[in-house]
């Protein structure tokens, strides 16, 4: 039972940044997919009236498998990849780009002195902008999965970002310096104002407290603090070399997911991998689980679970280090159509 709603997801992922989706487990309508948004619900033709039943149900549902009734789904809250947006180009944010780029953010770094934003000096960064910090944010995507830090070389560039980013869409707000320095940008932009409440949002000083001395050990610091703050949700980004090969690749494909997890599992329940006939992109946590789920996939399997099971001893032959079990979802992807 091959589907087209991979793409669907890619396109409305540009649209809406964060979505919900479920698929159908078993029975009749085993393999059929729903998305939804803010303002729509998309699914095939014919199943209309079998998702309205379930839709304000399932959109609350926290992601993994949902039995209603005799119907088993399997819910996820899809989000676009997380925008890292660095204020300020220097030493800290050099070191943030890196750890930002391991973590999977897509990064944006943001100077008013060109000699600041080099490729050179930020040769991961997704985007390089050199403007001023007044007129930078007409630039900037105004989005709910957007984490800004806020970096720049003085007091006055920081409040005129702070100022900026509590009027926009935004997930996550820090702003480096000293507990004096945060204190007087507070004062300043209650006087501005701002409420208490709004206020209250930015994380100043900075990052976890470590005692982080060095730009690196900043940088860790911070790093730490955004990564608690976005897994607070259940949102699983889709991992952008699958969009990308879901556009470009030919031949079959094979989606897998993660959809029940038990014990101990390197990823969680929402992780993707696909399976191409040309190679594979994501993972669903390597080693010899994800080896026999590509073999499993290889067979092009058109909708199929299987779990796959961990035993202690299992796992320490296997060069594993704890047991558990996964529960993968097998789906084939339609070619793109013209």
């Amino acid at each position: 039972m091959g589907n087209m709603f991979e793409y669907q997801l890619i396109k409305q992922m540009k649209q809406h940044h964060t979505i919900y989706c479920a698929t159908v487990l078993q029975g009749h309508y085993a393999g059929q997919k729903c998305i939804w948004t803010d303002t729509n619900m998309i699914c095939d033709d014919g199943c209309q009236s079998f998702w309205e039943q379930y839709q304000e149900v399932l959109k609350y549902q926290p992601i993994g498998i949902v039995q209603i009734q005799t119907t088993c789904f399997f819910v996820e809250l899809l989000t676009d990849a997380p925008k890292l947006i660095l204020l300020g180009g220097g030493h800290v944010s050099q070191a943030v780009c890196e750890v930002g780029k391991l973590l999977e953010f897509d990064v944006t770094v943001v100077d008013d002195r060109p000699e600041f934003v080099t490729k050179e000096r930020f040769p991961k960064a997704d985007k390089r902008i050199c403007e001023s910090y007044e007129q930078v944010f007409s630039k900037l995507s105004d989005e709910s999965n957007c984490y800004y830090v806020v970096l720049t070389r003085g007091h006055l560039g920081d409040e005129i970002c702070v100022s900026q980013i509590l009027k926009r869409n935004f997930f996550y707000l820090g702003m480096i310096g000293s507990h004096n320095k945060v204190e007087k940008t507070k004062e300043n932009l209650l006087r501005q104002g701002f409420s208490k409440q709004e206020i209250h949002q930015i994380h100043a000083p900075i990052g976890l407290r470590i005692g982080g001395q060095t730009p690196a050990e900043i940088a860790i610091s911070i790093a730490a603090e955004i990564v608690q703050q976005k897994n607070r949700v259940q949102a699983i980004p889709f991992d952008v070399s699958i969009q990308r090969a879901l556009q470009t690749q030919t031949g079959w494909k094979i989606m897998t997911t993660i959809i029940d997890k038990k014990g101990s599992s390197p990823r969680g329940v929402g992780s993707k991998m696909l399976v191409t006939q040309q190679q594979i992109y994501g993972s669903i946590g390597g080693g010899a689980i994800e080896y026999e789920v590509i073999q499993t996939a290889r067979k092009q399997p058109d909708l199929l679970v299987r779990s796959y099971q961990l035993s202690d001893a299992d796992s320490a032959y296997l060069g594993m280090i704890c047991g558990g079990s996964v529960k993968v979802l097998f789906e084939r992807v339609e070619e793109k159509p013209n």
